[in-house]
């Protein structure tokens, strides 16, 4: 009861940080943070499914290395690359201070020509440069990288035996290399749980949230006497590893052989 009672007190602090709104024209003001700076504003026209937003004008991300994130105009986006079990806590992919920097981040997830590593830390960056408090984009964060896309190149042979595994994509880049995109098991209820309370109990910093992963998460001790969930088969659950190979858990691949 009292772990409950503080999870919903974080969830309401977190969720007050987001500026409510959908107007894709209305861009929220960037404050300068030393975490680089936004060139333009998001100016977008939804498409005819009211899912997706398609750029009429350029916006750029520049980076604390100085280095430009381009998302040109006619890019279509549609707040898929910020896992959507985390928008109940952090707000949708286009409200508040954040939509700037989900916009570039979706673009770049799409293209895959910099590493998911880069991208996921360049939208940490550019939550924090539009203004974004610092718990809330630690929490956008650690949502991205760990459950977040990923991709890495693979040969053409592979390819297409890759493709064909639950949960994997493969198209082409820019250059023409094979790319293999693998989205993660989303997590739990309770993973988000504990991850808001890492979060909002450590304050950690980006290389600890990236080393905490599912694993790491699970064993983390939590405050109030919190004990892991039972599973279905009466047991407690064990940690589980993403293998971006097959776009499986450990435990899953096991299971199935």
């Amino acid at each position: 009861m009292y772990r409950f009672a503080i999870f919903q007190v974080t969830i309401l602090l977190l969720a007050s940080l987001s500026v409510p709104g959908c107007n894709p024209d209305s861009t929220p003001p960037v404050t300068s943070t030393g975490l680089g700076q936004f060139e333009g504003s998001v100016v977008a026209q939804w498409g005819d499914d009211g899912r997706e937003m398609i750029l009429q004008q350029p916006i750029s991300f520049i980076d604390s290395a100085n280095k430009r994130w381009n998302a040109p105009a006619g890019a279509i986006v549609d707040g898929a690359s910020i896992p959507s079990v985390f928008w109940s806590v952090i707000g949708g992919p286009f409200e508040g201070k954040y939509r700037n920097a989900s916009v570039v981040h979706d673009v770049y997830c799409h293209e895959m020509t910099e590493s998911w590593e880069s991208v996921h830390q360049m939208f940490y960056e550019a939550c924090r440069s539009g203004g974004v408090d610092d718990t809330q984009a630690k929490m956008l964060y650690y949502a991205v990288y760990h459950f977040g896309p990923r991709w890495e190149m693979v040969s053409q042979a592979d390819a297409p035996a890759i493709e064909q595994q639950p949960g994997v994509s493969v198209r082409r880049d820019r250059q023409g290399r094979h790319m293999a995109r693998y989205q993660p098991t989303p997590p739990t209820n309770d993973e988000v749980e504990q991850i808001v309370e890492f979060v909002s109990e450590d304050a950690p910093t980006p290389t600890q949230m990236r080393q905490m992963d599912r694993e790491q998460l699970h064993r983390r001790p939590r405050r109030g006497g919190a004990r892991e969930r039972p599973s279905e088969n009466g047991q407690q659950d064990q940690p589980q590893q993403f293998d971006p190979r097959n776009g499986r858990n450990v435990g899953e691949q096991t299971r199935q052989s």
